[in-house]
């Protein structure tokens, strides 16, 4: 006994034929096919309006979600990815351009103990800079150096771990890591540990204000540059259909945009001036 799907009153229903189990599904009724349908019963028009419609029971009782605890796992499982896939690639630049040589590989220049390595970090195409290239073939050589002395780094998050790249894989650094394996504390706490632990480390320098604007600026002129409105997309401002939130939010928005233009337009006169243009 198979299943047949007939139209009735706009709802496909469910009757019974004899032939084999599978589901049948027809397609919806035109005028001229109305014949191929068996006649049914009529059925009651309902009176019920929308308002008479109980809404649908929920099934399911969401959660109430600690977001302090959900960022913070989140940005631990971010971290994680970053860190392993760093080591991923450390391994790979290790092995392919390195020979597995740490000391070449952490050498002050090590494009220059490597001209096949200074020829990859030239390319355009790579996805990842040369910075953060160096920084990845870090990574990989301290997780062969926690596994050489046999460092049970469980404890330590990813975060952790990165701040720990600063330091030298030597002697020193074994008995500074397994003082903190047991109590490692917020990754700001051993930042500074390593900085008490390294006198010597450079602070980073501070960020060259003049090199942000410019670079900000150029940004600025691509994204101009890309989204230009002519004058027929000007004139065929409507706002008619737009959301009504939408259109609240507007005015704010646009009075906020006008003092940021403000504010660029006398950076660019300050420059204008410091460059005599």
């Amino acid at each position: 006994m198979s299943k047949i799907f007939q139209l009735q009153e706009d709802r496909w229903v469910e009757a019974q034929a004899d032939s084999s189990d599978e589901y049948l599904y027809e397609e919806p009724v035109k005028p001229d096919d109305e014949h191929l349908f068996e006649e049914t019963a009529p059925t009651e028009v309902s009176t019920e309006t929308n308002a008479d419609i109980p809404p649908p029971a929920v099934t399911q009782q969401l959660p109430e979600v600690n977001i302090d605890q959900a960022v913070a796992r989140i940005n631990e499982l971010a971290n994680q990815t970053i860190y392993e896939g760093h080591t991923r690639i450390g391994e790979y630049v290790l092995q392919t351009f390195f020979n597995n040589d740490h000391q070449l590989a952490q050498s002050k220049n090590p494009f220059k103990t490597s001209p096949s390595y200074r020829t990859l970090c030239k390319r355009e195409d790579l996805l990842i800079s040369p910075a953060n290239l160096n920084r990845s073939v870090r990574v990989a050589i301290q997780e062969r150096f926690f596994q050489e002395k046999e460092l049970d780094v469980q404890n330590l998050t990813f975060t952790h771990k990165a701040v720990l790249v600063r330091i030298p894989n030597n002697p020193e650094e074994v008995e500074f890591v397994r003082n903190l394996l047991n109590n490692p504390g917020t990754t700001r706490e051993l930042s500074d540990m390593v900085k008490n632990f390294l006198p010597g480390l450079a602070s980073p320098r501070e960020p060259d204000a003049t090199k942000i604007i410019v670079s900000h600026l150029f940004s600025l002129k691509k994204y101009i540059e890309k989204h230009e409105f002519n004058g027929n997309q000007i004139q065929a401002l409507n706002f008619q259909n737009m959301r009504e939130a939408t259109k609240q939010r507007l005015p704010e928005e646009v009075l906020v945009m006008e003092a940021k233009m403000e504010s660029i337009h006398n950076i660019i006169t300050e420059i204008k001036t410091a460059l005599n243009i």
